[in-house]
């Protein structure tokens, strides 16, 4: 998202599995800050290459190895992630899988 006007600068990043995660995380965290939400702004990177199984082997010193694999993505696993707005009091809590902290996202 870039959008500086509202605070979203290119330093700030969120990673997510699909373009709809993204525009339901970004349309919850404008909603908080009253602002109105532009889908345009949103910018979508995806990897140059997909991830690809390991094939054939190779030798190194006498020894048969596998090829390594690519894998672009990795799987981020956390108990819940907020955000600090400035001029609010509290972090605004996006997920929450201990179900304590009230998130505005339900994933």
């Amino acid at each position: 998202m870039k959008d500086p006007k509202h605070g979203f600068d290119h330093k700030r990043h969120f990673l997510v599995r699909t373009e709809a995660d993204a525009i339901k995380l970004f349309s919850a965290i404008y909603k908080c800050i009253d602002k109105p939400f532009d889908a345009s702004k949103l910018m979508i990177l995806t990897p140059e290459k997909n991830s690809t199984k390991s094939e054939g082997t190779y030798t190194v010193y006498g020894e048969t190895r596998k090829k390594p694999g690519y894998r672009p993505t990795a799987t981020l696993q956390f108990r819940y992630a907020y955000v600090e707005i400035p001029g609010k009091p509290r972090p605004v809590f996006l997920i929450d899988t201990t179900y304590s902290k009230g998130a505005i996202l339900d994933l």
